[in-house]
């Protein structure tokens, strides 16, 4: 059945215990003969695009949203947003 699926993009974070699930799917997608890309973002965590476009989401899952930690974490999300949407635009 995996060989059926479409052309796919996986972008896991530095960051993130689903990274190397994520890079290992892309690999068996390749040997099935389908066109399958993986990157990994660096310095970010699991849902930084969702809790960098929604402080508030943020906030529910514990991260403050004021001082260093945040600081640090806004600093990052964007350039690896950046780079997500870089890679997906080389695919399509």
């Amino acid at each position: 059945m995996l060989k059926l699926l479409p052309p796919s993009v996986i972008v896991a974070a530095e960051h993130d215990g689903l990274a190397a699930e994520g890079k290992a799917f892309a690999e068996r997608l390749r040997a099935l003969g389908t066109d399958a890309r993986f990157s990994c973002t660096p310095e970010v965590s699991h849902g930084y695009i969702e809790d960098y476009y929604n402080p508030g989401i943020y906030a529910v899952r514990g991260g403050k949203t004021e001082g260093q930690r945040y600081e640090t974490f806004m600093k990052h999300a964007a350039p690896a947003f950046e780079a997500s949407c870089r890679e997906l635009k080389q695919f399509i």
